[in-house]
């Protein structure tokens, strides 16, 4: 397992330059592996390359999170779920371009409660399928995330996840993003890794608390059981990266790391 932090690339007030203070930062606490939210980065390709670079000449190994919130690969909107597409293949681009590791990308959802999730997971399937061929012609690795328990999400267990094996059965580059804390909304359940039949591109580690995931896993009084966590992953010989989802910002962000060197 690869230790990682979550980037986000803006600070308290919002400035990107932050992003090299937070590359500094957890390069003085020894990571060497860092998870980049898309979204957050720069417009510009040029501030864009800088901080990746700048992020590589330090001897990070990074991954990438493609863009979400609004980003919905099965919007009852066409022209919105081909912009959906789209982006998660610019995410495709960006890793191809620098040679960077996983792009881990979202599942569609209802655009509303009263969708069909039937007719949504028929337009999911051509959709993942298209996203899976672009990232194996570009020889980048991609891993789709199973989702919090929430009205509009649909994909959340490692069955739903399951549904996309055929998908794996013949392009390599095609995987999972295990969210332990995603996968706890649901009943406080944890994920039979071992039944799942894609491998294992990404881990995202946060506490699920108070109705919500992305706590730190410092957080008392949550529901993820860490120890649980890291001995399955050990079990399943998993060595990717490992990604300490920390929540809010630049300050906070660096006290939670602080929080949890501590605590592992």
């Amino acid at each position: 397992m690869k230790p990682s932090a979550t980037f986000y690339c803006k600070d308290d007030e919002g400035r990107d330059l932050s992003a090299k203070e937070w590359i500094d930062f957890v390069a003085s606490k020894g990571f060497r592996c860092i998870e980049i939210a898309v979204h957050a980065l720069p417009k510009s390709d040029d501030e864009k390359s800088e901080i990746i670079k700048y992020a590589r000449d330090k001897g990070f190994e990074i991954n990438l999170h493609s863009n979400y919130g609004p980003n919905n690969i099965t919007d009852t909107d066409e022209e919105n779920r081909r912009l959906s597409i789209d982006q998660h293949k610019a995410s495709i681009d960006l890793a191809a371009k620098y040679g960077l590791g996983v792009v881990v990308f979202h599942p569609g959802r209802r655009s509303d409660p009263s969708d069909s999730k039937a007719e949504k997971w028929d337009l999911m399937f051509p959709a993942v399928e298209e996203i899976a061929e672009y990232a194996k012609q570009k020889k980048v690795r991609v891993g789709i995330e199973n989702m919090e328990w929430r009205k509009n999400e649909i994909v959340h267990t490692v069955d739903d996840l399951n549904r996309f094996a055929y998908i794996a059965e013949n392009n390599p580059y095609f995987g999972a993003t295990v969210d332990f804390g995603h996968y706890a909304s649901k009943d406080a359940a944890f994920p039979d890794i071992f039944s799942l039949k894609l491998p294992i591109f990404d881990v995202h580690l946060s506490q699920f608390a108070d109705g919500k995931a992305h706590h730190p896993i410092t957080y008392e009084g949550g529901v993820v059981d860490f120890e649980r966590v890291f001995r399955a992953l050990a079990e399943y010989g998993y060595q990717g990266f490992t990604v300490f989802e920390t929540g809010g910002g630049y300050a906070d962000g660096k006290r939670y790391i602080d929080e949890i060197i501590a605590k592992l």
